[in-house]
């Protein structure tokens, strides 16, 4: 009896033949599916990817996401991550490399009560984008009182320079 086994032993030509045909199947299925996925719906993982590069680049998701073919979700992907990379490699901006240049919560609330604003005002107005977005509350925010992240400390600092200005 011609076992399969004994076949690729007997003819090593065919045997090294059937088993790159073997793994070409194996390799080329991915791809082929690849391939034709030009029109199926992108991946739970291509989405995942989708949103967590629009949530770092803090935009908002686009209506329709999900329903977004492989390969248009595969381009945007590129595209988002070019963006990232390119906002990564920006540097800080000079008023934000230095902590001691930021100023406290309690320096901002004087501020703002010296620009006649209420510090719930601020807050809203100042997180509006992460607030509609649901990333955080502006209750949750307040109720942070002095332990506000510098990086908080800083958007409240801009966002009370550009009131100031206007």
């Amino acid at each position: 009896m011609d076992s399969p086994i004994e076949h690729q032993q007997g003819n090593s030509e065919g045997g090294q033949d059937n088993a790159s045909h073997h793994t070409n199947n194996q390799t080329s299925t991915p791809v082929a599916q690849s391939g034709e996925a030009g029109d199926a719906l992108l991946s739970e993982q291509q989405l995942n990817s989708i949103r967590k590069l629009l949530e770092h680049l803090d935009k908002t998701e686009m209506p329709g996401l999900a329903s977004m073919g492989y390969m248009e979700a595969k381009k945007l992907i590129q595209q988002l991550t070019a963006e990232y990379r390119e906002q990564k490699n920006k540097p800080a901006p000079q008023n934000a490399t230095n902590l001691s240049d930021i100023p406290t919560v309690q320096k901002l609330r004087e501020r703002a009560k010296s620009l006649n604003l209420e510090w719930g005002t601020v807050i809203a107005e100042a997180f509006e984008r992460p607030i509609q977005q649901g990333k955080i509350t502006k209750q949750a925010l307040i109720d942070k009182g002095d332990e506000l992240s510098p990086d908080s400390c800083q958007r409240i600092a801009s966002y009370l320079q550009a009131k100031q200005a206007a």
